[in-house]
């Protein structure tokens, strides 16, 4: 049996088994289960109710080969959950006068501009991913010899503004490798030692903890492993704010308590708080996980079936977290896992939760909820002609979309041939996938882009995000390695113009 239709089973009999109290037996029995079953090597779960914690228990193991046990004390790594943590610093630093987040990000890095008029973006605008960048990351493994390149090299290629300040929000690791860049000049020390010395000993989080690269590794961790339980090694990033803080669930509940105002008063202002979970970027398109948006470090959901859910979650290979906060109730939820299993993480989540607020069913967490098939609004139909930039080379593109399919074409001048006198070759994708809400395009297709950075032993899908504006459209198509194991997503500049209508 698949392991997916095995989690379905588990979750089915969990929620006919749902108790009207609280009771959280029959979930930890579904929980054991899919640990005996493969599905988790472990999974550790918290909950915070009117500033206690109530309920906080490890499953499984942290190391399966060891047969070490995890526990509340173990620490995982965040991923994307880390997110919400270096919010937290900037907004401190904030607050103390050492940044100032309406500050633009020029002050402290140079930027690329696809568009030499776009205003420069704030740091206000990193925090909740309307600053115009674009979606990158590079994941390097300890027992592989490709050479990191370091956040200053990726920013130097990838920092590139694609839109005006405040026009999308598009989810940017690479904005948030910035803003813990920014806290290490602001402060003369690093990201971690920050952290170490003036964050986390006063929220009491003892078991968080950065790690910026192999020499960072730490044996309390919980060791990763991939969708078939298989060991993986230390795996890290060049973008620290944006995933390579670790953390146990207990700490992880400390961290909960801030921002529900249960605890740590003075460390930040309840105004502070506040603002991080209601602020909302005007007349910007927020297109991602319907009905939410991005507030300073947190996602947000303001109408939840009655409920307003504030969260984040991380995910990469070998783990997957989330952390859910329901003010109104006064409520927080939070799992971990050393896997990459988000079903999982989400849908108990929402289990947990019904059994703590009566009468109230959650919204199954969809990154493309709002989006719809691209048959469905004839003004994205027609021919599209541009260009995109890689390598600084402009590439001629020409995208089709008609009421059956989507092609994108260009000319690929990296493989010039015998058989065609040396000129470029042309390329032509049939996209496995295209939808569209509002005037956003999303896609994806397979095959290789003509990238100088490029592993030549790796497959490659790429991803199309666009925005429409009249007959024009311009947005990224972000390279994806596509292999057994994560490694890296790099963004480029489109642009397109309509030349033939769509009733031509």
């Amino acid at each position: 049996m698949k392991k997916t239709a095995l989690l379905s089973i588990c979750l089915i009999v969990l929620l006919a088994n749902q108790s009207s109290g609280q009771n959280f037996n029959h979930i930890e029995t579904t929980i054991d289960s899919l640990i005996t079953n493969h599905m988790l090597p472990s999974l550790a779960v918290g909950i915070l109710k009117d500033g206690e914690i109530i309920y906080e228990k490890a499953f499984g193991y942290s190391d399966l080969e060891g047969e070490v046990k995890t526990t509340i004390h173990t620490p995982y790594q965040l991923a994307s959950l880390s997110k919400p943590i270096t919010a937290t610093v900037i907004m401190k630093l904030h607050s103390e006068g050492i940044i100032d987040m309406y500050e633009p990000i020029t002050k402290y890095v140079p930027l690329k501009k696809v568009d030499p008029t776009f205003q420069d973006p704030s740091i206000k605008q990193v925090l909740n991913h309307t600053a115009g960048l674009g979606t990158y990351f590079d994941m390097y493994y300890e027992d592989e010899n490709t050479i990191p390149t370091s956040f200053t090299e990726a920013w130097d290629k990838y920092g590139i503004q694609f839109h005006e300040p405040g026009k999308v929000c598009e989810y940017s690791n690479i904005g948030y490798g910035l803003l813990s860049h920014i806290i290490s000049k602001v402060t003369s020390e690093s990201f971690a030692q920050h952290l170490q010395k003036n964050i986390l000993p006063k929220l009491r989080m003892h078991n968080t903890f950065v790690m910026e690269q192999p020499t960072d590794k730490d044996e309390r961790v919980a060791k990763k492993y991939d969708h078939k339980l298989n060991p993986l090694p230390f795996i890290w990033n060049n973008t620290i704010g944006a995933g390579n803080v670790a953390a146990s669930i207990h700490d992880l509940m400390q961290f909960a308590s801030l921002h529900l105002q249960s605890h740590y008063e003075g460390f930040l202002e309840a105004p502070t708080i506040h603002n991080m979970q209601v602020y909302q970027e005007k007349g910007t398109l927020f297109h991602y996980y319907q009905d939410t948006y991005y507030g300073l470090g947190w996602y947000i959901m303001p109408d939840d079936n009655g409920k307003k859910v504030v969260w984040h979650e991380g995910g990469m290979i070998g783990a997957s977290t989330i952390l859910k906060l329901y003010p109104n109730q006064n409520i927080a939820i939070a799992l971990l896992t050393n896997t990459h299993n988000p079903k999982a993480c989400r849908l108990l989540s929402d289990i947990i939760v019904t059994e703590l607020i009566d009468n109230y069913q959650p919204t199954p967490i969809n990154e493309i909820a709002a989006y719809e098939s691209t048959y469905t609004d004839t003004t994205f139909w027609g021919k599209w002609a541009g260009t995109m930039r890689i390598n600084q080379k402009e590439i001629p593109i020409i995208i089709t979309i008609d009421d059956q399919t989507i092609d994108f074409n260009y000319m690929d001048q990296g493989y010039q041939s015998f058989l065609t006198d040396y000129q470029p070759l042309p390329v032509h994708n049939r996209l496995l996938f295209g939808a569209v809400h509002k005037d956003s395009f999303i896609g994806t297709g397979t095959g290789e882009l003509p990238a100088s950075d490029k592993r030549k032993n790796l497959q490659h899908l790429f991803s199309l995000k666009l925005f429409k504006e009249g007959t024009t459209m311009t947005g990224t198509i972000v390279h994806l390695a596509a292999a057994q194991r994560q490694y890296y997503g790099r963004p480029y500049a489109i642009q397109l113009k309509k030349t033939i209508p769509d009733n031509q």
